[in-house]
């Protein structure tokens, strides 16, 4: 085979839809599993030359850290980050031809932090309600400590699930079928992941796919990058664990507040956490609403192409 023909039979495998799809995907998966191995290695090498403790004894989810120790998980943490994003944006940048936009600096900031904002606040409505409805009450937390469990759903989780979920499956999907088709397939395989926490039921998972999955997609339609999105769901997941203590898609965190909740399940979501609520469903939802309509009025929803390039 000539030069030109593997040339041209390669930029015919590039543009494939699906191709695009699988190898940023799988690529994505595994970048974000080599990202989560340096921080406990940091962690074991503090603690081996601090007590001298052997690198195979197991780190305890969830203990305690001391600021020098947590600190070292925030830095390590960041930084294996910051690699996962350079890697995505050269192989993304290479494979498809063009400038990647998704960890774009400009406005990243802005964005991130109006995220974090716009996540605090729909979980705080949404706790509020359940107060007023009788199904939860709020009481000083008592064991608040800095650990891998109050760091790691906050900072690591929304970059490595905002990168696969939106960054890729969302974006390349919604190219080849439009907006539509890609949220719904993109919310529903997000929702469908967390059926792997514990406590996850498939009333949780379908609630999770509207309330997150959709809203999170929708961010990412307005501004075209990820920063609302990972902003959003940070501030997501630091309201539910780390401020009122309440379970975190079925994982318990110790917050600032301690939240208690009595009633239905449909109402404070049982032992999945408030995002098996209705309440917060219908916060979600109303939320959402307004935003699809916004991206839709500014241009920014794109219909289904009449010929797909698969």
């Amino acid at each position: 085979m000539s030069k030109l023909n593997s040339a041209t039979l390669w930029d015919r495998t590039k543009s494939n839809g699906y191709f695009r799809l699988v190898l940023l995907s799988v690529s994505a998966i595994i970048m974000a599993i080599l990202s989560t191995f340096p921080t406990p290695l940091a962690l074991k090498a503090l603690r081996f030359f601090r007590a001298g403790t052997p690198f195979d004894q197991k780190l305890i989810v969830g203990a305690a850290l001391d600021p020098v120790a947590a600190l070292l998980c925030i830095v390590t943490a960041t930084v294996s980050l910051a690699a996962v994003a350079w890697g995505y944006t050269k192989l993304a940048g290479w494979l498809e031809d063009r400038r990647v936009n998704e960890f774009e600096r400009q406005g990243s900031v802005s964005r991130c932090f109006v995220g974090v904002l716009f996540g605090i606040i729909v979980i705080a409505a949404s706790m509020g309600i359940m107060f007023a409805a009788g199904a939860a009450s709020f009481g000083l937390g008592q064991n608040f400590v800095m650990s891998s469990s109050t760091i790691v759903p906050v900072l690591v989780v929304p970059v490595l699930e905002e990168l696969i979920f939106r960054g890729v499956l969302f974006r390349i999907l919604e190219e080849m079928f439009g907006t539509l088709i890609g949220l719904i397939v993109s919310s529903v395989l997000f929702g469908a992941a967390h059926l792997l926490n514990d406590n996850a039921t498939i009333l949780a998972a379908s609630f999770l796919s509207i309330e997150l999955g959709a809203l999170l997609a929708v961010a990412y339609v307005i501004t075209r990058s990820l920063w609302l999105p990972i902003g959003l769901h940070a501030g997501w997941n630091f309201a539910l664990g780390n401020i009122f203590g309440a379970a975190d898609s079925g994982t318990i965190v110790q917050g600032l507040l301690e939240t208690k909740t009595s009633g239905h399940a449909i109402l404070t979501g049982g032992a999945f956490g408030p995002e098996a609520s209705i309440i917060t469903l219908s916060v979600s939802v109303l939320v959402l609403a307004p935003l699809i309509r916004h991206a839709r009025s500014a241009g920014h929803w794109q219909p289904a192409p009449r010929s797909i390039n698969a």
